[in-house]
């Protein structure tokens, strides 16, 4: 599951492991046609947790991990 590959970078990047971090993005992105929708679901997960703060952290590590947030 591609999905996987993005909780995977964001962990890494809140272990400081940066490079290994963008290297699970990179594997997120091979499939283009999931990757939009893998992008959408982290996204959408900030909105199921039950602390605000902790929605919050999930950003911050995939932002660390090098993926942001589409404005449009």
């Amino acid at each position: 599951m591609k999905f996987f590959y993005v909780l995977a970078a964001a962990a890494l990047a809140q272990l400081g492991r940066i490079d290994e971090a963008k290297d699970g993005l990179a594997r997120a992105q091979q499939d283009k046609a999931l990757w939009g929708a893998g992008l959408n679901q982290a996204f959408t997960r900030v909105r199921q947790f039950k602390h605000a703060e902790d929605g919050e952290h999930y950003v911050e590590a995939l932002r660390k991990a090098g993926l942001v947030e589409d404005d449009g």
